[in-house]
């Protein structure tokens, strides 16, 4: 019985030495790509902790400011960005300005009860 108890221990001590290690080894990491794209006559273009980046002769050049607004940023290219509410933010070379919103966003929808339905196509 102790024996068995024993085992359970060194079970419990290594669950907890991993968890450790593991979560020690993940405090280091900065922010991923967010956006990647590639236009050719302007290069490459990525967004990587909501700042704009441009491969410019072989070098990374960062555009700006952090990319205002709180959205997730969905599509990049030369000098904009397109953020997941459909916001528009344009590089003018000292700021960022808002271009204009796509008329895109939350789809409206109507619950409905199973009998309202079955009503529906009666």
């Amino acid at each position: 019985m102790a024996k068995k108890g024993l085992f359970i221990c060194a079970g419990f001590v290594s669950v907890i030495a991993a968890f450790q290690i593991g979560s020690r080894s993940a405090e280091g990491q900065g922010p991923g790509l967010e956006c990647a794209s590639v236009d050719a006559p302007y290069g490459a273009w990525a967004v990587s902790g909501r700042h704009l980046y441009r491969m410019d002769n072989r070098q990374p050049r960062r555009y700006g400011d952090v990319i205002p607004g709180t959205a997730a940023i969905v599509a990049c290219g030369p000098d904009m960005v397109i953020l997941e509410n459909g916001d528009v933010w344009r590089w003018n070379g000292g700021d960022w300005l808002w271009d204009g919103t796509f008329p895109f966003g939350p789809t409206a929808v109507e619950q409905r009860s199973w009998g309202g339905i079955k009503a529906r196509y009666r």
